[in-house]
């Protein structure tokens, strides 16, 4: 198993209004490259939309400590038949990558 590269408790970030379907959001990484950390926020506070995406982008945001390349993580997320993104976690994965 690959060790976690840890993040320090304080540092930069990088918030980006992303729109998905007609609702708004807001993504939040970090700044360094590459990205190791991805927050999704839009959803009501205590809704299960809210809650779903907290844990896909602390899921996301793991995978990406343990290792994985941004672009396999984007590349496994759920996809329209142009190559768009179908989930607010997919659209962050995007915009971290410098896409929409």
């Amino acid at each position: 198993m690959t060790d976690r590269a840890r993040l320090p408790n304080r540092r930069p970030s990088i918030n980006v209004q992303v729109m998905l379907d007609g609702h708004g959001y807001t993504v939040t990484f970090n700044e360094d490259d590459p990205p190791r950390e991805v927050f999704v926020d839009g959803g009501k506070d205590g809704s299960r939309l809210a809650a779903e995406m907290h844990d896909g982008a602390v899921a996301a945001s793991l995978a990406l400590q343990y290792g994985c390349p941004l672009d396999v993580l984007a590349g496994a997320m759920l996809r329209g038949a142009a190559g768009e993104a179908q989930s607010v976690l997919a659209l962050a994965c995007d915009v971290a990558r410098g896409g929409p």
